[in-house]
């Protein structure tokens, strides 16, 4: 048991198909990040710091060529499809937030100080899209995801820089170029210096 952690007052319950579950919490003091020595070149600077996607399709993409939960949006039409607070809805609603700690808990971190990741807070808000869309979007749990990723930063002592969306599909993660012609739907090649990646 790692002594760090302090369990804190606050329990949960909650039922769900006549089962009762109980949540309990830790938390652990944020761990200051030691600065980068001043001889670390700059390309190992660069392999310290994970950018991370959360998208509808694909639950997680990273900067390190991982991708997580490309089965969800199969989850989020069965939740849709299901009778608002039904058991089988209910049902549904845990096995997609267990999925989502599961994915977020297999990111590889090994070496990383860093995580980048973008804002999406407003997303499910555009009035552009029908309400066939917006209602799928409305089971996209970026959100959780967020705030899952969050946690494991805390617990880890990974500093969290949220970014603004805008552009980020555009720009090469290798030599900073934004060109909207760099990405062709998911795959993304610079056209300056050549260097190719899945677009999320």
């Amino acid at each position: 048991k790692d002594k760090n952690f302090k369990q804190k007052d606050t329990i949960t319950i909650k039922k769900v198909d006549d089962v009762y579950f109980i949540g309990l919490a830790w938390e652990k003091e944020k761990q200051l990040i030691a600065e980068p020595e001043q001889s670390q070149s700059q390309s190992q600077a660069k392999d310290n710091i994970l950018g991370i996607d959360t998208g509808y399709r694909r639950l997680i993409a990273t900067s390190k060529r991982q991708i997580l939960g490309s089965e969800m949006p199969t989850l989020y039409q069965q939740i849709v499809k299901a009778t608002r607070n039904s058991k089988q809805y209910k049902r549904l609603l845990v096995q997609r937030d267990n999925l989502v700690n599961h994915y977020c808990n297999q990111i590889n971190l090994d070496g990383i100080n860093t995580i980048v990741i973008e804002d999406l807070k407003n997303v499910k808000f555009e009035s552009k899209f029908n309400n066939k869309v917006n209602d799928l979007l409305s089971r996209w749990v970026y959100s959780k995801v967020i705030n899952k990723i969050t946690m494991i930063c805390e617990v880890k002592g990974i500093a969290l820089v949220k970014v603004s969306p805008e552009y980020t599909s555009q720009t090469c993660s290798l030599c900073g170029l934004v060109h909207k012609e760099s990405r062709q739907g998911d795959f993304f090649k610079c056209i300056e210096c050549g260097y190719e990646i899945d677009a999320d």
